[in-house]
């Protein structure tokens, strides 16, 4: 069924597109509206815009209804830039969205994980009644606005994308600012031009899911399983990373279980047109299927991390027969695995009913730190490829084929992700470019940002943001920790820590506002309990319990934006 929707929502953007190439922008001059949490009214109806049984979840239908007050009735303006803002519900980090991106008449509205792309843009439009507006969406290029459909006045009347037509009363809307704050339950407020709601201070996600829409944590399995960490976690963020247990090791094992072509075709594994061999490994997804369930049964969404590193990856994959004690297997051989492993994964996820909270793929890990002196694995079979890198640029062409395929390339990003992106921020623009010299293939960086107190200084990773902002990537800060040092005690470096941890949120906020494609904020870890680097107390917790002065630098730097 999934494949059927999936083909549908191409046949509608296609005929969508085709539809709208006659029509003419019909709505006047658009009129951008303050930021900040408004009700909004149909006039023909005199209902409210709303989200169906007041339940955040993706692709949720979007309706109108009498006024109640409800969250699900509490919109966020944002003015995006161009003329273009974004509408987010107050039940989280849920954006008004044309579904699948369609131009065409008849598209359904919906609410969707926020991600800012087109399909979740919109403008505001005067009418000729003083405070009337129209809501036109970019996804059509303002050739189609929302509309209650057929002219409905019942509650629970469907929205929907539908041509602009003057003086249609059911197309028109009205925008009443909501003067007092959100509900105290909302972990997502935000400051407005009209002071009409204050930033949440008890809570990460509340101060910087508006600002970078995704706020997130590695974590473990464990830790999901366990009933206070979920807690903790689910008030804290809206995304989480999977510390280990999506890497290639913990997907293939330490030793290779083989089973022959015609099996694994059986169970439903594809195998590319290319693939030589007489075996394919086996991939494990059980803890892929549970960390996607838990996720999605408690709204998290989910940073895949990651596809090809040359860490934590058997050397048997590279090995002819799968067997570690045999040579290597030659470059094309060697794409064709690359292909079954890349695509048999994302269709895992992508046809399973948790797969739609998996919004980012970091695709390749530290490509640009592989070479171990020309002894991994990738090096060994391709040789240095210095910044152009032919097995990188088809790990990102496989998993750009899966999400065509599954029709969610507009609302599932890709990414390359590497440590000291500020060294080397020149050789990833480099390279990008070149992954996407064909097409358009990798969205952007994921910057992991491993710090420390004495180096790097903020002025050289804010460097980094900007040569990455001036290329058009998209940025994520992936892997957020700072170091206070071997040697050091928390006690004498915790003020150090929060303002180097406060003027790094500053200086990204700064360029957020200033035009960098700024879309998520990843911390790695819970807290220096759990820490991969526990010993250099590098996160904003010491344990769940425990905030340190880093937290609340963190939290008040989000003032500024």
């Amino acid at each position: 069924m999934k494949k059927i929707i999936s083909i549908l929502c191409t046949m509608l953007m296609l005929i969508g597109f085709l539809d709208g190439i006659s029509y003419s922008v019909l709505a006047s001059s658009s009129k951008t509206l303050d930021d900040g949490w408004y009700y909004i009214k149909n006039v023909n109806a005199q209902k409210y815009l709303q989200v169906k049984d007041n339940k955040g979840k993706n692709s949720q239908n979007v309706e109108i209804g009498k006024g109640s007050g409800a969250k699900g009735q509490k919109w966020y303006l944002k003015n995006v830039g161009n003329g273009y803002v974004t509408l987010k519900s107050d039940l989280g980090n849920y954006m008004l969205d044309v579904e699948c991106g369609e131009n065409k008449d008849g598209a359904n509205i919906q609410i969707y994980d926020g991600y800012s792309g087109k399909s979740q843009q919109f403008t505001i439009d005067t009418t000729s009644s003083k405070g009337v507006y129209t809501i036109a969406t970019k996804s059509s290029n303002g050739k189609r606005v929302l509309d209650a459909e057929r002219k409905g006045t019942a509650d629970g009347t469907n929205v929907l994308q539908w041509k602009y037509g003057k003086d249609k009363k059911n197309q028109q809307w009205k925008f009443e600012v909501i003067k007092s704050s959100s509900s105290n339950t909302n972990d997502n407020n935000t400051n407005s031009n009209n002071n009409t709601t204050t930033v949440s201070k008890d809570n990460l996600k509340g101060a910087y899911g508006n600002i970078f829409g995704k706020v997130g944590s590695a974590v473990t399995l464990a830790q999901l399983q366990d009933s206070k960490s979920l807690d903790f976690i689910k008030k804290h963020y809206n995304s989480i990373t999977m510390e280990n247990e999506m890497k290639p090791d913990a997907l293939l094992g330490s030793s290779a279980k083989k089973i022959t072509v015609a099996e694994a075709k059986k169970k439903g594994y594809i195998i590319p047109s290319g693939y030589t061999e007489q075996y394919v490994p086996e991939i494990n997804y059980t803890n892929i299927d549970k960390a996607l369930k838990i996720a999605k049964d408690n709204n998290l969404s989910v940073r895949f991390h990651t596809l090809v590193w040359h860490k934590q990856t058997p050397s048997w994959f590279f090995k002819s027969n799968f067997d570690n004690s045999k040579g290597y297997v030659s470059k094309s051989v060697m794409d064709a695995r690359l292909e079954y492993y890349i695509k048999n994964i994302m269709t895992h996820v992508y046809s399973s009913s948790n797969g739609s909270v998996v919004y980012a793929w970091d695709v390749v890990n530290e490509y640009l730190h592989n070479s171990d002196s020309g002894t991994s694995d990738w090096t060994r079979i391709y040789g240095d490829e210095g910044t152009k890198p032919t097995y990188v640029k088809k790990a990102f062409q496989f998993a750009n084929d899966i999400l065509k395929e599954y029709n969610v390339s507009s609302k599932v990003k890709l990414f390359y992700n590497d440590y000291n992106t500020y060294q080397v921020a020149d050789k990833i623009v480099s390279m990008i470019s070149y992954i996407n010299s064909n097409g358009k293939v990798c969205d952007g960086v994921g910057m992991q940002s491993h710090l420390g107190l004495t180096w790097p200084s903020i002025s050289y990773v804010e460097e980094a943001v900007q040569k990455f902002t001036n290329a058009g990537f998209e940025i994520q800060v992936t892997e957020l920790d700072v170091s206070i040092g071997k040697g050091n005690s928390i006690s004498a470096k915790e003020q150090e820590q929060a303002k180097y941890y406060s003027d790094l949120m500053k200086m990204l906020i700064s360029k957020k506002k200033s035009g960098a494609n700024i879309t998520g904020l990843t911390y790695w870890g819970l807290s220096d309990k759990t820490s991969w680097i526990k010993d250099v107390s590098p996160l904003l917790f010491s344990d769940l319990d425990n905030p340190k002065k880093a937290y609340y630098s963190v939290i008040e730097a989000s003032s500024t934006y």
